[in-house]
């Protein structure tokens, strides 16, 4: 009797033996034991191993078996690259093709804004469509400079790379006023994209919210649908983007206001379907701590939840659930900065007249971030996990599905700036922006305090 050969194995062993593979240089020399193996390789084993080294790094799906090897390669360098901390940061501005909008114009340079008197906050959204092969990819770039929005539209196909950038400035806008504070790009597969050209959402400091739809051609025109904010400013907003649905777009207007609002790019204006009004407790010194709470941020977990940092409080992130009818008027949790030791707080420990419950620390919550769902079934929940960054320097990580306020902590201890802006990589790694010197920091969360 010949001999057992690893070709003679069936494909859900071969596919088993896979995941214990430690790279693509593994899999790339399993591919080269026999033609069999090659074939399971290309057409398995890539998908396989990605999946098990990357759980929460998810790709657009294998639509195309031969985009597997690509895919891995592009994931095992990045994934390099990190444990190098090898960072290229490059400036990026409209240069080449530019199309100006309103009047179509075609400028030679791009101008930058003028006349600010203090400082702006960029906003920026980004997002990757994936054709029928990895290597045919296009990038959509968004990025607000003062009262201007510019769009870089970049194009991957055939080892060619071509280039074309939008700008957006309303013909009555001014520095500082009319600054932009929300940026949202519309994909095309969502209800209010658009297959040519580009939809995007901006709200400004003056309380303008609208929906610009930028043409793909030249000799277009762009078309504008407003959302009615009652002249509040714009203090923060999220998208919220089903595949093959109408999108929604939760607002934050002026201190203590929630707008939903349902996008249809066929209509001119916009009302908002849902309220909600976020208002300080009823509490010693509340007069006081009216003058200064406000609405920090929103942000979409889920199809179904809605977080609201809110701050300086001891509770300052909320969760609103949302219904066919629009949000709940009550929040449905609040989350605290630390967790309550519940065996101490039973027992009254403290002197006649006095509180037993200490008092809770107080603070601001910036950004709110979901973190992406895992491939493994344990863990792949939407929505339920997310992260938080507060004025106090510190980012916390947080479960709907658990009784706790905060499951884990990242602080670094050399630096107590607040945490302005987060960005997880999968389920592993959070980039957080401070506030003190432009300084980017990248956080393990594997590991925590």
């Amino acid at each position: 009797m010949a001999p057992t050969t690893l070709s003679d194995l069936p494909p859900e062993l071969l596919d088993h033996i896979a995941t214990y593979l430690p790279t693509a240089q593994s899999i790339s020399r399993l591919g080269t034991a026999s033609k069999s193996l090659h074939a399971f390789v290309e057409k398995n084993a890539w998908q396989t191993f990605t999946r098990a080294r990357f759980p929460s790094v998810h790709t657009n799906g294998f639509s195309d078996p031969t985009s597997g090897r690509s895919i891995a390669r592009s994931l095992s360098t990045l994934s390099r690259a990190w444990d190098r901390r090898a960072f290229n940061a490059r400036y990026v501005e409209p240069h080449g093709d530019i199309r100006a909008y309103p009047g179509d114009k075609r400028p030679e340079r791009w101008k930058r804004p003028r006349g600010q008197t203090i400082g702006f906050t960029p906003q920026l959204d980004v997002y990757e469509d994936v054709g029928p092969r990895w290597q045919d990819r296009e990038e959509t770039l968004a990025f607000s400079a003062g009262a201007e929005v510019c769009v870089r539209k970049k194009r991957r196909s055939k080892g060619r790379e071509d280039v074309v950038w939008w700008t957006y400035r309303p013909l009555s806008a001014y520095e500082g006023r009319d600054d932009v504070t929300t940026l949202h790009l519309l994909r095309p597969d969502s209800g209010g994209g658009v297959p040519h050209g580009q939809r995007l959402i901006t709200g400004t400091a003056n309380g303008d919210l609208r929906l610009i739809s930028l043409p793909e051609g030249p000799g277009g025109e762009v078309s504008t649908t407003h959302f009615t904010t009652q002249g509040l400013p714009v203090r923060s907003s999220t998208l919220l983007q089903p595949p093959f649905a109408p999108a929604l777009l939760a607002a934050s207007l002026g201190d203590s206001l929630v707008n939903l609002y349902h996008i249809d790019p066929s209509q001119t204006k916009i009302a908002p379907s849902s309220s909600i009004e976020i208002h300080p407790p009823q509490m010693t010194n509340a007069e006081q701590r009216a003058r200064h709470q406000r609405i920090w941020s929103t942000q979409f977990l889920s199809s179904q939840t809605l977080a609201v940092g809110i701050g300086p409080s001891d509770q300052p992130i909320h969760i609103y659930d949302l219904t066919p009818s629009g949000f709940t008027k009550n929040a449905s949790r609040r989350f605290s900065l630390q967790n309550t030791d519940l065996t101490l707080s039973r027992l009254d420990l403290s002197p006649p007249g006095t509180s037993a419950e200490p008092k809770k620390p107080s603070s601001s919550i910036y950004p709110i971030v979901p973190l992406p769902p895992s491939s493994s079934a344990a863990s792949s929940a939407e929505g339920t996990v997310f992260l938080s960054g507060a004025y106090d320097s510190t980012i916390r990580l947080h479960d709907l599905r658990s009784p706790r306020d905060v499951e884990q902590s990242y602080t670094d201890p050399t630096d107590d700036s607040a945490i302005y802006s987060l960005l997880p990589r999968g389920r592993e790694q959070v980039v957080a922006g401070t506030s003190r010197h432009s300084l980017l920091k990248v956080f393990d969360l594997r590991l925590c305090t």
